[in-house]
């Protein structure tokens, strides 16, 4: 009766659902180009890794959040529509060398956002989506790891 009702949880719905089905295939697909196992399939999607051991073996894990809508909803005869502004971060544990912490973390970055623009309807959920950019950030260090933040920006 009332229609479909949308909001940020469906925006990070859509990205997590394209992410699970496509991202394994742009990672076997970038270390087929290498010749390397280089990058390995995220452990775990929508845990924040805050407040926790590293833990072992492991070597990413996916977070996504929408925090805003972006620009005036416009108003259609059937609907409103909006962007939607999406963070997409990886977080990288790494080994002891900064540099090659660093590589991997660029790395998981180029197949975040080659995966979302190849897929930008998100399984036809969105219109489209459009890379806003991409940073790399240090994470924490120990004695026998360093970690890297890849945060790639879209809006939907």
């Amino acid at each position: 009766m009332y229609g479909p009702v949308y909001g940020g949880h469906s925006v990070q719905e859509a990205f997590y659902r394209t992410l699970q089905e496509w991202f394994p295939t742009y990672i076997a697909e970038f270390n087929r180009k290498l010749g390397s196992k280089v990058l390995e399939v995220p452990f775990e999607y929508r845990h924040r890794p805050e407040y926790r051991t590293l833990p072992r073996n492991a070597t990413a894990a996916v977070l996504v959040e929408v925090p805003k809508t972006v620009g005036l909803p416009e108003s259609y005869q059937d609907g409103i529509r909006t962007n939607w502004m999406v963070d997409v971060m990886v977080f990288i544990y790494g080994t002891k060398d900064w540099q090659e912490t660093q590589a991997l973390t660029q790395a998981y970055a180029a197949c975040i956002r080659t995966c979302i623009i190849q897929n930008r309807g998100l399984g036809g959920f969105a219109e489209t989506t459009i890379w806003d950019g991409e940073e790399y950030l240090e994470g924490e260090h120990s004695s026998g790891r360093t970690t890297g933040v890849s945060h790639v920006r879209f809006t939907v």
